[in-house]
């Protein structure tokens, strides 16, 4: 899906093209008119049901209380949903600039959120 496709369904905003992943997924930040922007990702050759799967994981790991983006819009006619921006910086990227403390807290967090998704996510599959 083309960026002016993607831009003129999510209303006024420039769409810059994100660097890809290694999927069939397009990836997009959109900057507003108030400063704010968000992201949107594009899966036309995963259509619906590979929303429907993304939709659902961001679901079941909300409910288990890991941070994840909030999600704005779905528009299926588009394969197409819209993000919170978490903006570019990955841990791995910013751990080298912590002190120590801060990346022991950095890390030890990381093995929280890992902790959840392994006991409370398996269960709440277990569960559905």
């Amino acid at each position: 899906m083309s960026a002016s496709s993607l831009a003129s369904r999510f209303g006024p905003g420039r769409l810059e093209p994100l660097v890809p992943d290694a999927s069939t997924r397009s990836f997009f930040r959109q900057f507003l008119a108030q400063g704010q922007t968000r992201i949107v990702m594009s899966d036309p050759a995963g259509g619906v049901a590979a929303l429907d799967r993304l939709v659902a994981a961001h679901a079941l790991l909300s409910s288990i209380d890991v941070p994840v983006p909030r999600l704005y819009e779905r528009d299926d006619s588009v394969a197409a949903v819209v993000f919170e921006d978490f903006g570019d910086r990955l841990l791995a990227d910013v751990l080298p600039s912590l002190d120590l403390a801060a990346r022991t807290a950095a890390y030890i967090e990381a093995a929280r959120i890992a902790a959840r998704i392994a006991s409370r996510g398996t269960a709440a599959l277990a569960d559905s």
